[in-house]
């Protein structure tokens, strides 16, 4: 991480930096070649560095209000919005142990069903000389 990347987020660098039409255009350019919205492949969710028990206070009464609303809505007849928490800083610790579980929980699906199936019959050969191959060089050992 560079310096100019542990600037405040409200430092006069980063307001410029939005507000630059120029680099606006050159961002949205590469978003058209990439053909994706989001180029940036950084966790999802705010760093940890600007949050204080201020800001986690905040955050849990503004979620909290947001509750309220959702319900007096839905005590007024109609169908009341999703309340979703605000997102909160994620941890490197937190991002690894999401990348684990999903792993294994990927491993336990794959566990109970079946492979997949080839979309054409040259993957059927390919998979049998395989096969042939594996047998082959293991007889001997």
């Amino acid at each position: 991480m560079t310096f100019k990347d542990r600037l405040p987020t409200g430092s006069h660098f980063r307001s410029a930096l939005l507000m630059d039409l120029e680099l606006a255009e050159e961002r949205l350019d590469l978003e058209d070649a990439h053909g994706d919205d989001d180029l940036d492949e950084a966790p999802t969710g705010p760093r940890p560095e600007g949050y204080t028990l201020d800001t986690y206070m905040l955050m849990a009464i503004i979620d909290a209000l947001h509750g309220v609303q959702a319900t007096i809505i839905a005590a007024a007849g109609a169908d009341p919005p999703a309340v979703r928490p605000l997102p909160r800083p994620v941890s490197a610790v937190e991002i690894v142990r999401e990348e684990r579980r999903a792993t294994s929980m990927q491993t336990l699906i794959d566990l109970f069903t079946a492979p997949p199936i080839p979309d054409t019959p040259a993957e059927l050969v390919d998979e049998a000389d395989a096969d042939e191959e594996e047998e082959d060089s293991s007889w001997w050992q």
